[in-house]
């Protein structure tokens, strides 16, 4: 089993809940990110705003992140390997899996995580096609050994 933490981002920007939605928006277009975690006083994740939930017209940029939260987080623990991962993720509506361990947020993981995974994948599936012989090449080797 493959193991989240090889792969994760350990260092996800994050904002306090009582941060606004100015300055939200800010960094989200300063730092170019297409995602904010929200996280409480203890580190517990509140939610994973992305630029819809932001640019709503009806948002004022005084408002705080608490008082836009609304929708239920999907996360994946920590210890939860990745094909849990990648089956809550290409299930969810979003690009982004926060990990957790408990409810405190400790990275998260996305699609370019896992098409970095495919590669490595088809790169390890290709060096052991090299590296295999087939079996005409075996028979030939034995026949050899053989003195045939």
């Amino acid at each position: 089993m493959y193991d989240i933490a090889e792969y994760m981002n350990e260092t996800p920007k994050t904002l306090a809940a009582d941060d606004t939605v100015g300055h939200a928006r800010q960094l989200m277009t300063a730092r170019a990110l297409d995602i904010i975690a929200v996280v409480g006083e203890q580190g517990e994740l509140l939610a994973m705003l992305g630029p819809r939930d932001l640019l709503d017209a009806d948002i004022s940029e005084q408002q705080t992140l608490a008082s836009i939260i609304g929708y239920a987080l999907v996360t994946v623990q920590k210890d939860a390997g990745l094909e849990v991962a990648a089956a809550r993720l290409r299930d969810s509506t979003h690009s982004c899996l926060p990990v957790v361990i408990g409810k405190t947020l400790v990275g998260t993981i996305d699609e370019a995580c896992f098409v970095g995974i495919a590669i490595e994948l088809m790169a390890q599936s290709q060096s052991m096609q090299d590296q295999d012989p087939s079996d005409d090449d075996l028979d030939r080797r034995l026949d050899e050994a053989m003195g045939l």
